[in-house]
């Protein structure tokens, strides 16, 4: 399993969305979903998804049984 890393949080900072252009809105975008299907598509991270998807399927069949 790969090791998370976190990011600091600062609580005061406020980014007014709105106020980001369009363009540099999508390239963005265009960056950060290169770099997440970059990283999906490696073997450590698949393994990881794989494992979050089955808890998450056995925890809903468990609220089914029990609902």
């Amino acid at each position: 399993m790969s090791t998370v890393k976190a990011v600091p949080v600062t609580e005061g900072i406020h980014i007014d969305t709105a106020q980001i252009p369009a363009h540099v809105a999508l390239n963005i975008g265009q960056v950060a979903f290169q770099a997440i299907l970059r990283d999906y598509q490696r073997p450590e991270i698949q393994a990881d998804y794989q494992r979050w998807k089955a808890e998450r399927a056995a925890k809903a069949a468990r609220g089914t049984a029990n609902g």
